[in-house]
C-alpha cells in the first residue's frame, strides 16, 4: 500500500497494489485499487487518450468542474457523479474559480463491467446525480480508516464488501429512461431494509412486503444486486454495526440489539464471519491506528 504525497490541502488518498488486491477470494469479481478525497481541488485535472486500466467513480459534493468521457461533454456540479470506463479516452478539470470537492474510487472486475453496462444502458450517459447523504460519506470514511489499518485478507474482504455497497448505492437510485419494474422493486426493498436494520426480517417477509413469491423475489434481487436478499441485508447490518462500534461507545450486546440481533454471541459470530474479526477486536484495531 502506498500513500501519495499531498497535492491539495486536506486531501486523503490511498492506493492498493495488485499483489494486495489478490488477498480477497475473488478479486476478478470486484476489487478496488485506490480511493481519495480532494477538497476544493483547484487545478485538479487529468487527460488520458488511452484511458486508465481500471474504472473510476468521481462524486462531486461541492463546487464545479467539467469532463469529457469519449465524445460526451459533461458539466459537473454538486451532487453530480460520473464514471470513467477503463481503457477509454477522457479528460476532466475542476473549475478554477469554484473548484470542486470530490470523492473518487478506482475499481475493476467482472461486476464492475456489469455496473457500467447497467448504468449506461439505463442512463445513456456516464453522468448521474445523487443528493448528498451523510451515510454515504460515513461509509467512505469507514472504508478509508479500515484501509489505513493495513491490508490483511480480512481487511481487504471488508473493504470490497463496503465498496460493493458504495457502488450499488449510486446505481440503484438512478431513474432509467424506460420504466424497469424489477429495478423499482429492488429499490423499494433496499429502502425498506435500510429503515429496518434493527429488525429481523426473513426472506419470506421481504417477499410478502412486495406481494410476490419468494422464488421470483430472490431471483430478481440477486440478478439486480449480485447478492441474495438475506446476504445483502446481513451486510447492511454488519456495516451499520461497524459504524456503531467506531462512532459510539455502545457495548457489543447493545450494538447487536441495534441491528436486530438479540443474542450477542450469535451477533459476534456473524460479525467475525463477515468482517474477519470479532467486534471487540474491530474496535480495538480502530484505537490502535
Amino acid at each position: 500500500m502506498k500513500q501519495k504525497k499531498q497535492g491539495f490541502e486536506g486531501e486523503r488518498i490511498l492506493e492498493i497494489t495488485a499483489s494486495r488486491r489478490h488477498l480477497i477470494d475473488n478479486p476478478q469479481f470486484l476489487s478496488f485499487s485506490g480511493m481519495g478525497f480532494f477538497p476544493k481541488a483547484k487545478y485538479h485535472a487529468d487527460e488520458q487518450q488511452k484511458g486508465y486500466n481500471h474504472y473510476t467513480l468521481m462524486y462531486c459534493i461541492q463546487g464545479l468542474g467539467k469532463a469529457q468521457i469519449l465524445d460526451e461533454d459533461l458539466t459537473i456540479k454538486a451532487g453530480d457523479f460520473f464514471f470513467i470506463p477503463k481503457n477509454k479516452p477522457f479528460r476532466f478539470m475542476a473549475n478554477h474559480q469554484t473548484p470542486w470537492t470530490v470523492f473518487w474510487f478506482n475499481f475493476d472486475g467482472t461486476f464492475a463491467d456489469d455496473i457500467l453496462q447497467l448504468f449506461y444502458q439505463h442512463n445513456q450517459s456516464y453522468k448521474g446525480f445523487l443528493a448528498y447523504e451523510e451515510e454515504r460519506i460515513i461509509l467512505f470514511d469507514t472504508i478509508y480508516k479500515n484501509l489505513k489499518r493495513g491490508y490483511s485478507k480480512e481487511v481487504m474482504t471488508l473493504l470490497n464488501m463496503g465498496l460493493l455497497h458504495f457502488l450499488t448505492s449510486f446505481i440503484i437510485h438512478i431513474r432509467p429512461k424506460q420504466k424497469d419494474k424489477n429495478q423499482d422493486l429492488v429499490n423499494q426493498v433496499i429502502d425498506y431494509l435500510k429503515k429496518n436494520l434493527d429488525k429481523n426480517i426473513t426472506l419470506t417477509e421481504m417477499a410478502q412486503y412486495m406481494n410476490i413469491s419468494v422464488p421470483h423475489f430472490s431471483s430478481v434481487f440477486k440478478k439486480k444486486v449480485g447478492l441474495s436478499p438475506v446476504d445483502y441485508f446481513l451486510q447492511l447490518k454488519m456495516q451499520r454495526a461497524c459504524q456503531y462500534l467506531e462512532y459510539t461507545d455502545a457495548l457489543v450486546k447493545e450494538v447487536a440489539f441495534k441491528v436486530g440481533i438479540e443474542d450477542a454471541q450469535y451477533f459476534s459470530r456473524l460479525f467475525s464471519k463477515t468482517v474477519g474479526m470479532s467486534p471487540n477486536a474491530y474496535r480495538k484495531s480502530l484505537y490502535n491506528n
